[in-house]
Protein backbone atom coordinates (compact mmCIF):
# COMPACT_ATOMS: atom_id res chain seq x y z
CA UNK A 1 0.00 0.00 0.00
CA UNK A 2 3.16 2.46 0.44
CA UNK A 3 5.53 3.28 -1.18
CA UNK A 4 8.69 4.16 -0.57
CA UNK A 5 9.75 7.93 -1.81
CA UNK A 6 12.35 10.94 -1.90
CA UNK A 7 10.72 14.22 -1.77
CA UNK A 8 12.47 16.94 -3.98
CA UNK A 9 11.21 20.21 -3.00
CA UNK A 10 12.72 23.73 -4.07
CA UNK A 11 11.59 27.17 -3.61
CA UNK A 12 11.99 29.54 -6.36
CA UNK A 13 11.69 33.24 -6.55
CA UNK A 14 9.47 35.25 -9.03
CA UNK A 15 10.43 37.58 -10.98
CA UNK A 16 7.88 40.28 -10.84
CA UNK A 17 5.03 40.39 -8.17
CA UNK A 18 2.42 37.50 -9.16
CA UNK A 19 -1.22 38.07 -9.89
CA UNK A 20 -2.81 35.73 -7.76
CA UNK A 21 -6.56 35.63 -9.41
CA UNK A 22 -4.55 33.93 -12.38
CA UNK A 23 -2.99 30.74 -10.93
CA UNK A 24 -2.04 28.91 -14.02
CA UNK A 25 1.09 27.95 -15.45
CA UNK A 26 1.65 30.00 -18.21
CA UNK A 27 0.83 32.88 -15.71
CA UNK A 28 3.08 31.94 -13.28
CA UNK A 29 6.12 30.92 -16.12
CA UNK A 30 5.92 34.66 -17.32
CA UNK A 31 6.03 36.24 -13.31
CA UNK A 32 8.53 33.22 -12.57
CA UNK A 33 11.21 32.63 -15.81
CA UNK A 34 12.58 29.44 -14.03
CA UNK A 35 10.24 27.75 -13.47
CA UNK A 36 9.52 26.57 -17.32
CA UNK A 37 13.17 25.35 -16.72
CA UNK A 38 12.78 23.38 -13.38
CA UNK A 39 9.59 21.86 -15.32
CA UNK A 40 12.04 21.23 -18.52
CA UNK A 41 14.52 19.77 -16.45
CA UNK A 42 11.86 17.42 -14.65
CA UNK A 43 10.65 15.97 -18.22
CA UNK A 44 14.38 15.15 -18.69
CA UNK A 45 15.21 13.16 -15.31
CA UNK A 46 13.00 10.63 -15.67
CA UNK A 47 12.43 9.01 -12.92
CA UNK A 48 12.45 11.85 -10.62
CA UNK A 49 9.06 13.06 -11.35
CA UNK A 50 7.18 9.94 -11.53
CA UNK A 51 4.10 8.83 -10.19
CA UNK A 52 2.35 5.22 -11.28
CA UNK A 53 2.32 5.95 -14.66
CA UNK A 54 2.62 9.94 -15.03
CA UNK A 55 5.96 11.20 -15.64
CA UNK A 56 7.03 15.14 -14.11
CA UNK A 57 4.23 15.19 -11.93
CA UNK A 58 5.33 18.34 -9.33
CA UNK A 59 3.06 20.34 -7.13
CA UNK A 60 3.28 24.35 -6.85
CA UNK A 61 2.14 26.66 -4.07
CA UNK A 62 3.14 30.05 -3.23
CA UNK A 63 5.02 31.16 -0.30
CA UNK A 64 6.58 34.36 1.34
CA UNK A 65 10.65 33.84 1.75
CA UNK A 66 12.43 35.48 4.31
CA UNK A 67 16.41 36.72 4.70
CA UNK A 68 18.76 39.16 5.83
CA UNK A 69 21.60 38.88 3.71
CA UNK A 70 24.87 39.00 5.45
CA UNK A 71 28.27 40.54 5.11
CA UNK A 72 30.51 38.80 1.97
CA UNK A 73 26.81 37.41 -0.12
CA UNK A 74 25.97 38.76 -3.45
CA UNK A 75 22.11 38.79 -3.24
CA UNK A 76 19.51 38.53 -6.27
CA UNK A 77 16.91 40.84 -4.12
CA UNK A 78 17.66 42.73 -1.21
CA UNK A 79 20.64 44.69 0.73
CA UNK A 80 23.34 43.43 3.13
CA UNK A 81 22.13 43.77 6.53
CA UNK A 82 18.31 44.25 5.65
CA UNK A 83 15.63 42.44 6.05
CA UNK A 84 14.35 41.09 2.67
CA UNK A 85 10.74 39.49 1.87
CA UNK A 86 10.11 37.93 -1.52
CA UNK A 87 6.91 35.89 -2.50
CA UNK A 88 8.48 32.10 -4.23
CA UNK A 89 6.75 29.20 -5.72
CA UNK A 90 7.47 26.31 -3.50
CA UNK A 91 8.38 23.37 -6.48
CA UNK A 92 7.77 19.90 -5.03
CA UNK A 93 8.17 16.49 -6.66
CA UNK A 94 9.50 12.62 -5.85
CA UNK A 95 11.70 10.64 -6.65
CA UNK A 96 11.36 6.63 -6.42
CA UNK A 97 13.10 5.84 -2.81
CA UNK A 98 15.50 3.08 -4.67
CA UNK A 99 16.66 5.90 -7.20
CA UNK A 100 20.81 6.00 -7.59
CA UNK A 101 22.14 8.59 -5.64
CA UNK A 102 24.35 9.64 -8.78
CA UNK A 103 20.54 10.62 -10.47
CA UNK A 104 19.58 12.77 -7.99
CA UNK A 105 22.96 14.73 -7.52
CA UNK A 106 22.87 14.93 -11.24
CA UNK A 107 19.28 16.47 -10.69
CA UNK A 108 20.53 19.14 -8.34
CA UNK A 109 23.32 20.06 -9.43
CA UNK A 110 21.33 21.18 -12.86
CA UNK A 111 19.06 22.29 -10.54
CA UNK A 112 21.09 24.67 -8.99
CA UNK A 113 22.66 26.07 -11.97
CA UNK A 114 19.79 27.44 -13.23
CA UNK A 115 18.32 28.82 -10.10
CA UNK A 116 18.75 32.52 -9.70
CA UNK A 117 19.89 32.54 -5.96
CA UNK A 118 23.40 32.43 -4.98
CA UNK A 119 22.27 29.51 -2.18
CA UNK A 120 18.97 27.82 -3.34
CA UNK A 121 16.55 26.39 -0.87
CA UNK A 122 16.04 22.66 -1.50
CA UNK A 123 14.91 20.31 0.96
CA UNK A 124 15.28 16.47 0.21
CA UNK A 125 13.49 13.96 2.66
CA UNK A 126 12.37 10.49 2.72
CA UNK A 127 8.61 9.94 2.46
CA UNK A 128 5.79 7.12 2.23
CA UNK A 129 3.65 7.67 -0.66
CA UNK A 130 -0.11 6.06 -0.63
CA UNK A 131 0.05 3.62 -3.90
CA UNK A 132 -3.46 4.50 -6.17
CA UNK A 133 -5.97 1.79 -7.48
CA UNK A 134 -3.96 1.27 -10.33
CA UNK A 135 -0.39 0.48 -8.60
CA UNK A 136 -2.14 -2.59 -6.17
CA UNK A 137 -1.05 -5.91 -6.94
Amino acid sequence: MFEEALAITVYIPFDSQPDLSALDLPSLSAVCQTLPKVIDLLERSRPIGCLGHYAAAYELSIGLEGFTPLEGANPTQGEIGQRESVPTLCFKTYAPGGIAQEKVEAFLHALISIHPWEHPAIELHRAQLVRGPADAT
